[in-house]
């Protein structure tokens, strides 16, 4: 199996948001940008975290958006004129 993180060992791991189990190391219920971690010391759970392993760019996790952006990157412009800018979020003004 190729893997896409550096774990070399899958596990799972319970994640209380959406009441289900994943494996770790993988994509799982996360956002763009993140993976599915074990909790440090818990056998049983795991939540989504930033997938520090893609690329060597630094990643900003944004609450509002639930996923992780890349730092002083422009992501994308909606046709309402909302940009997403790291873990900020701006009205373009004509």
């Amino acid at each position: 199996m190729k893997s896409s993180s550096r774990y070399s060992v899958w596990s799972t791991r319970y994640d209380n948001k959406t009441k289900q189990c994943y494996r770790t190391g993988q994509k799982g219920p996360c956002g763009k940008n993140m993976i599915f971690y074990s909790l440090p010391d818990d056998a049983v759970y795991g939540e989504c975290d930033c997938n520090y392993d893609i690329e060597c760019k630094s990643l900003i996790y944004s609450a509002d958006y639930d996923e992780c952006f890349y730092a002083y990157e422009q992501v994308c412009e909606n046709p309402n004129g909302i940009q997403k800018y790291a873990n900020i979020s701006f009205v373009v003004s004509e």
